[in-house]
């Protein structure tokens, strides 16, 4: 069943509005889970191998919770499998960070850490706009699990 916007009391324009910044949300968590799964290739033989591998699924798993709550409200976010042209400059940029300090994890780890950044920016902003309550909550919800993902990042660089 696809939601009516209009019917969604205060929310119908700001959903649409909304729908611009969630799908940039998608396409970030997108390109992350493409990103973490760069980075255990990169650091394979590394103790943070899997949960490199864990926290690309969690990012799927945000992509997908937050298409099918638009899509709850009539706004689909269909992106390309594999990340995006901005994903994968962030994954270049991680190939080559690693070529060059030889699969140093502090170096992996730190361009992890500005691309985290990037995204709880992203979430920021989102949560700027009227949204509705269940929309708002998952935001919320997936912006601790990044602030955490910073927490355990920057206790491992």
């Amino acid at each position: 069943m696809t939601y009516d916007p209009s019917g969604v009391a205060g929310y119908g324009r700001d959903v649409a509005v909304a729908a611009d910044a969630v799908s940039d949300l998608i396409e970030a968590n997108r390109d992350a889970s493409h990103a973490f799964r760069m980075m255990a290739e990169i650091l394979e033989g590394s103790p943070l191998v899997s949960e490199l591998r864990n926290r690309a699924e969690t990012r799927d798993g945000f992509a997908s919770r937050l298409a099918v709550l638009m899509a709850r409200y009539g706004h689909g976010a269909e992106l390309p499998e594999g990340g995006t042209s901005r994903g994968t400059r962030y994954g270049w940029r991680m190939h080559i960070a690693a070529a060059l300090q030889k699969d140093d994890q502090k170096a992996v780890l730190g361009v992890a850490a500005k691309g985290n950044e990037a995204m709880q920016r992203e979430y920021d902003k989102t949560l700027n706009e009227k949204l509705p309550d269940d929309l708002r909550l998952v935001i919320i919800s997936q912006l601790k699990e990044i602030e955490e993902t910073a927490d355990w990042i920057q206790s491992h660089l």
